[in-house]
């Protein structure tokens, strides 16, 4: 669940919205390279 939190606060540094959700809309691309990354 570590990986979780990590997620966070990576997100939370891509704009003012702290939910992971709402970035996932904004910057659906970030999801698809942090899964490479993971």
């Amino acid at each position: 669940m570590e990986h979780v939190d990590l997620d966070v606060i990576i997100y939370s540094g891509h704009g003012k919205e702290t939910n992971l959700r709402t970035e996932k809309e904004k910057n659906p691309f970030l999801i698809s390279l942090k899964s490479h990354l993971n």
